[in-house]
């Protein structure tokens, strides 16, 4: 096949135009010296020069040239050519031959235009393919028997850390990881014998990162149908591999958080349960005390799973329909703090108000979610101890007046890498060790604070604690 250039255009037709056309018009004169000079030689063959002048002229400049030179030697086989060998004058034998040599050379033409359509058409094709090829989100690689790199695109190579130049040397076993190889042998082999094979390896990037990836490999073929590699499709799962991970996290964190309240309930249960079995006196004081616990215990499955199916919805991009009421948000504060007093006995958590009362139209049980929540991490990140302070203000501006509520703690604090991630789902500090934790619950909080249209605030030093601020617009009808 002949060059191309990078445009796809073969290489003689990329020329000057001045080139083509001029090499046509000097093939053209160089047969005709010949056929001149070199007469006594070419009595019988005197067309054979320009025969060569037309196919030089095709092939150097293409269809246009080649005709061009095809109308020159018939003007030179006419005028000049068949004189200087005695030729005087066309007879009933030249004509014959002047029209063979026009048929031929204009096919000589002819076919060298069609020749380039076809070039120009293939190379087309290839550029949309490896236009294709090359913008593809996944890896593609084709492979030797051996594993050595026929072909890769650029995605492939950036998978493995490489440049697509350095893939060329490479071979798939210098980066399959090394208990992986004989499952990998397994499906080439497979593929070999015709079989299109879909299955999970792990790659040993250049900087010695360990990434898994998806491969769907299919038998490479050539024109006979022979089997002479593998093309292989190979897609960077580590996200999904990650999500996994995560999602087994939260099942087991969620697991856990809802493990602790069935366990209270089961327990409370069971004792009433034995005293009346027993027929032990059982007082109204003691029979409240446990109803109230189960009563604690299921409130809080009921917040949990609340709080699951609206980071459910939030993550799906849906808005929560909120209930919004009349709420006092003191006291709603109040309610939290008094449930969560109840879980620690080494945490001290006092109420600071700047009003006795702050009513908004608010969605009152997500609100108290989500001091719940605050109020939970604000205990749990704090693991030795110490005060939990609740500062709750108002703020007047010259728009929408705002409640605004502080949690600070004296816990473990955020550390500074984390801190922009706080509110990400799922995320977690890296210093929380085995603290158990779902990561849903401040991404969860703060998106309905801004349902509600306000906003989440975090101040957090590590080894010194956090200052979580919600800042609500106040709606009622006092306002």
């Amino acid at each position: 096949m002949a060059n191309r250039t990078p445009s796809g255009r073969p290489t003689r037709l990329s020329r000057s135009p001045w080139w083509r056309y001029g090499g046509a018009v000097a093939f053209t004169g160089l047969a005709l010296t010949l056929v001149v000079t070199l007469h006594p030689w070419l009595v019988h063959i005197a067309v054979a020069p320009f025969f060569a002048a037309v196919a030089l002229s095709s092939w150097y400049g293409g269809f246009g040239p080649g005709l061009l030179s095809t109308g020159l030697s018939v003007l030179a086989i006419s005028v000049e050519a068949l004189p200087a060998v005695d030729r005087l004058r066309l007879n009933a034998y030249d004509l014959p031959i002047l029209l063979v040599f026009v048929l031929v050379a204009t096919l000589i033409a002819v076919l060298s235009g069609a020749r380039d359509r076809a070039e120009m058409a293939l190379a087309g094709s290839e550029s949309r393919f490896r236009g294709i090829v090359e913008t593809a989100n996944e890896g593609i690689w084709l492979l030797e028997h051996d594993g050595q790199t026929r072909y890769s695109n650029e995605r492939m190579a950036g998978l493995l850390g490489l440049s697509g130049s350095s893939m060329a040397t490479t071979s798939l076993w210098d980066f399959v990881v090394a208990d992986d190889v004989p499952a990998v042998q397994e499906h080439l082999q497979r593929n070999r014998l015709g079989a299109t094979e879909k299955f999970e390896v792990r790659f040993r990037r250049l900087d010695c990162q360990i990434i898994p990836v998806l491969a769907a490999t299919s038998p490479l073929a050539d024109d006979t149908g022979l089997v002479i590699g593998t093309i292989g499709v190979f897609t960077d799962i580590s996200e999904r591999a990650r999500a996994e991970a995560i999602q087994q996290a939260v099942t087991e964190a969620a697991a856990h958080d809802l493990k602790n309240p069935l366990t209270a309930i089961k327990a409370h249960t069971q004792l009433l349960q034995r005293r009346v079995v027993q027929g032990a006196a059982t007082d109204r004081e003691q029979l409240m005390r446990g109803l109230s616990a189960i009563d604690t215990s299921t409130s809080a499955m009921d917040r949990l799973i609340d709080a699951m199916v609206d980071a459910a919805r939030l993550r799906a991009g849906h808005d929560l329909q909120l209930q919004r009421q009349p709420t006092d948000l003191v006291a709603l504060a109040t309610q939290a703090i008094e449930a969560a007093q109840q879980i620690s006995e080494a945490h001290t958590i006092c109420l600071e108000t700047a009003v006795p009362a702050l009513v908004g139209e608010w969605d009152a049980p997500r609100l108290e979610r989500v001091l719940s929540n605050v109020l939970g991490n604000a205990i749990k990140y704090s693991p030795d101890g110490g005060p939990i302070v609740v500062h709750i203000d108002r703020r007047d501006t010259e728009t929408t007046p705002s409640a605004i509520v502080s949690v600070a703690d004296q816990g473990v604090g955020v550390p500074a890498d984390d801190l922009p991630h706080v509110f990400e789902r799922f995320h977690r500090g890296t210093n929380v060790g085995r603290i158990a934790g779902s990561g849903i619950g401040l991404a969860g909080s703060k998106g309905i604070v801004e349902q509600h249209g306000g906003t989440v605030d975090i101040e957090s030093a590590e080894g010194i604690g956090t200052t979580i601020t919600l800042q609500l617009p106040i709606h009622s009808d006092q306002d």
